[in-house]
């Protein structure tokens, strides 16, 4: 049977991917879905530069980050 064992560079490079599309800011977030909607016809392979990834990358780190996330309502006045 083979078998695709994750190497440890591909490891690497999703542990980084993950902790860089964590710790962007709302306000970066914001911008990229802003991008998003103005671009004409997105692909996945629509490269951030400014941060270093693609859309799919970020997509899927998104979906998969937020996954955990509550949202906390504010106490009721």
């Amino acid at each position: 049977m083979v078998r695709d064992l994750l190497t440890f560079p591909t490891w690497e490079r999703y542990t980084v991917l993950s902790h860089a599309i964590a710790q962007l800011s709302v306000r970066d977030r914001r911008q990229i879905f802003q991008l998003l909607r103005m671009a004409d016809n997105p692909t996945p392979d629509l490269l951030f530069p400014a941060h270093g990834f693609t859309l799919s990358e970020f997509a899927v780190w998104h979906v998969l980050g937020d996954a955990g996330r509550k949202v906390v309502a504010p106490p009721p006045r």
